[in-house]
């Protein structure tokens, strides 16, 4: 890039992060495209017409920027929680389907989707940024803005970068005890009934996505039961340009018995899944239906054979 310009930023705050996002969503397709991809909506043609940050319901918390979108006839609203290393605050996404709930039903605008723009590292780690069904990660946006030949894109870049090197692991995560004791049944559950299956995932946490060991000894790859998405993914890390590949798999799993596989890029990696009833520890792990609960270890347990058959092949061929 000819002429490049620098910057530097003594520390890089969220509020900062809240206000470049807001500013790309709004001045930038591109950047856009790269939320509304991970959404329903990414060819309902939506173009921005309003942003806001830190918009507050004084019973419900904040909203740490709104996006508001058309598509020339209905609005609708992107509500994003940024994070750099904060810990997130309890039941911060239940609040936040409040406050989408409430702007429906008052009419200001038809449907809402909530995401979290977080380092990739802080959505490994936090329990809570996890009940998150869309997110995107820091990194992700970085990769974006660093091929755009212009200046304001190079800025952005930059910002992001500084931003990513004051990110640590978070000194804790918020362990819900109503979350924990569904967690820790679940367990219990799976001991008495699925034994063969090894959970990673340890019972001091809140469980939102439970990591179980498989046959498999390469560390990127991971089964993990991602109770309130409702997903169980064999998750194949830093794959995204395979996606090919592992779509040839599912259809050849899919031909030979093990129906209802599918295959996903998530970020930069790839997942073979197996959608499954969410579990949502407000409900109360005994008031889950046991055909619910079975369905979820069923599928588990089928991850983990294919886990053990992709292992076979590939120390077959390695010989």
């Amino acid at each position: 890039m000819a002429n490049k310009i620098t910057c530097s930023l003594c520390t890089v705050f969220e509020h900062d992060m809240d206000v470049m996002f807001m500013q790309g969503l709004l001045s930038d397709n591109g950047f856009l495209a790269l939320f509304l991809s991970k959404t329903d909506w990414h060819n309902k043609g939506l173009k921005p017409i309003h942003g806001e940050l830190s918009n507050t319901d004084a019973d419900l918390g904040e909203t740490d920027i709104m996006i508001m979108l058309t598509d020339g006839t209905k609005k609708y609203t992107l509500l994003i929680e940024d994070k750099i290393d904060a810990v997130a605050q309890p039941e911060q996404y239940q609040r936040y389907i409040k406050r989408g709930d409430k702007g429906v039903a008052a009419g200001e605008y038809s449907d809402y989707r909530i995401f979290i723009v977080c380092p990739e590292k802080y959505y490994q780690f936090d329990n809570e940024a996890k009940n998150y069904k869309y997110y995107v990660t820091y990194e992700e946006c970085a990769e974006y803005f660093k091929i755009k030949d212009n200046a304001m894109s190079n800025l952005r870049y930059q910002e992001i970068m500084q931003a990513l090197e004051k990110t640590k692991r978070p000194s804790q995560v918020t362990v819900i005890d109503e979350a924990n004791k569904f967690f820790k049944q679940y367990c219990d559950y799976q001991k008495a009934n699925y034994p063969t299956l090894d959970i990673r995932t340890k019972d001091t946490s809140n469980g939102y996505w439970v990591e179980y060991r498989t046959a498999f000894p390469y560390e990127r790859i991971n089964l993990i039961h991602k109770m309130p998405n409702g997903y169980v993914d064999l998750v194949f890390a830093r794959s995204k340009e395979n996606i090919a590949k592992l779509e040839y798999i599912c259809e050849w799993l899919n031909s030979h018995g093990m129906p209802g596989i599918s295959a996903h890029p998530t970020g930069k990696s790839t997942v073979l899944r197996i959608n499954v009833p969410a579990l949502h520890y407000e409900t109360g792990f005994t008031n889950v239906p046991k055909e619910n609960i079975d369905n979820c270890f069923h599928a588990i347990s089928k991850m983990v054979e294919i886990a053990k058959l992709l292992n076979s092949i590939q120390s077959f061929l390695e010989k």
